[in-house]
């Protein structure tokens, strides 16, 4: 009987040993399935905080390009503006009264002309023969000449003075530059 209790004895241990094995084992998995879930979650939180640091960052970058969009946008708008405001006087000048565009021609010839000088115009809607019957063409012997493109060309044996109606709105548009550009860009 002493050999069937050592027997018994060595089956109890050993089934203790196995039972306390298992706990231990079932506590290692428990403990790691902890920390693996620990992990998971510890990874899902760092994924959505770096999800959400990524769509702010496209957020910012969508914003600062629509706002680069609508800056591009009202530029080409006002450049279009002054390109029309530009176009505006031109067509304003081509088209004045004969009366008004006589009285500027001859204002811009007692400014610029010269005695004797070779003077090109062209307005379409003035003959060259009643410019050349104004009073400064007699007074300052100014040889009148067909131009080429509307406005003027005071033309000497130094120089040729480009007079020309979109020479004139240029000028006039570079004069005034300062006064157009805080109107339209500030």
């Amino acid at each position: 009987m002493q050999g069937d209790s050592i027997v018994k004895r060595i089956i109890n241990d050993a089934n203790l040993e196995a039972k306390q094995n298992l706990i231990n084992a079932k506590n290692k998995v428990d403990s790691e399935n902890i920390s693996l879930q620990e992990f998971i979650l510890e990874q899902k939180n760092l994924t959505n905080k770096e999800i959400k640091k990524q769509v702010n960052s496209l957020k910012e970058k969508y914003l600062v390009n629509q706002n680069i969009q609508q800056k591009k946008i009202l530029l080409k708008v006002k450049q279009d503006i002054i390109k029309s405001l530009k176009q505006m006087a031109v067509d304003r000048l081509l088209n004045m009264t004969k009366k008004d565009t006589l009285a500027f021609i001859s204002k811009v010839l007692k400014k610029n002309a010269e005695e004797n000088q070779v003077v090109y115009v062209l307005f379409n809607q003035i003959k060259l023969e009643e410019i050349k019957s104004l009073s400064i063409v007699k007074k300052l012997n100014l040889k009148i000449k067909k131009g080429s493109e509307p406005g003027f060309i005071f033309s000497s044996s130094n120089y040729d003075k480009n007079l020309s109606i979109n020479y004139l709105v240029d000028e006039s548009f570079e004069k005034n530059q300062h006064q157009i550009f805080s109107l339209l860009f500030d």
